[in-house]
């Protein structure tokens, strides 16, 4: 469960991430780092002591999503999984890594996070609801991830717009990101029992620069 939680979060595009072990700072240096080099990629944490594994999404050294899991407690949302990651990051003995990942990218995957699910109650596969939903999209110039569950791969696939352009799409299960829209067409066809969901990140959100939550502030709460 805890890595299946954590694999929703793309690793980094070109392969290269930093490791902080937090016996070589401190959190709070660790923070003033992110926050004063505005970092948008990935944050992912790692404690043996706890048992643990985290992984938060950053926006110009904000949090906009967090997942923490471990073996005692169910994933929570943001804001508690924030505070329990940070939490772990206070000890020596926890990992960190970050790496960067692209500004559509990462607002698109935020829709996970802090969008508006869009209701459904049609009855179309899932081609024929990503086709109508991905063309909706380009018509508002909305910022948007679309998920698809894949009961025969027993995978998930997440699809990126971002100000109406579609920009790619997250293979879960292989841990790949692929430009090419047909490369979702394709898992598709294999996947009688796909089911789709949208959800769209409110513009007056994604403009907001305290769009998130302030690594500093919540250091403070914990």
């Amino acid at each position: 469960m805890i890595r299946r939680s954590l694999d929703l979060i793309m690793p980094p595009m070109d392969g290269e991430l930093k490791e902080v072990r937090m016996a070589d700072t401190t959190l709070d240096s660790f923070i003033e780092e992110l926050e004063s080099s505005k970092k948008t990629g990935c944050l992912k944490a790692s404690s043996d002591h706890h048992k643990s594994r985290a992984a938060a999404i950053l926006y110009n050294g904000r949090v906009l999503g967090c997942l923490y899991s471990c073996f005692k407690a169910e994933i929570q949302s943001t804001d508690p999984s924030l505070k329990l990651m940070l939490g772990d990051l206070a000890h020596s003995e926890s990992i960190a890594w970050v790496y960067d990942l692209p500004e559509n990218v990462v607002l698109s995957v935020s829709a996970l996070f802090q969008g508006v699910p869009v209701p459904r109650s049609d009855e179309y596969d899932a081609r024929t609801y990503m086709d109508k939903v991905i063309d909706l999209l380009g018509k508002k110039k909305d910022t948007a991830c679309v998920a698809f569950n894949l009961p025969s791969s027993r995978s998930t696939c997440l699809t990126f717009v971002y100000k109406g352009d579609y920009i790619g799409a997250f293979y879960v299960k292989d841990q790949v990101f692929k430009e090419d829209i047909e490369f979702v067409h394709d898992l598709l066809k294999e996947e009688e029992h796909a089911r789709a969901e949208a959800c769209i990140l409110p513009p007056e959100v994604s403009d907001n620069e305290e769009f998130g939550f302030s690594l500093s502030h919540t250091k403070t709460l914990i």
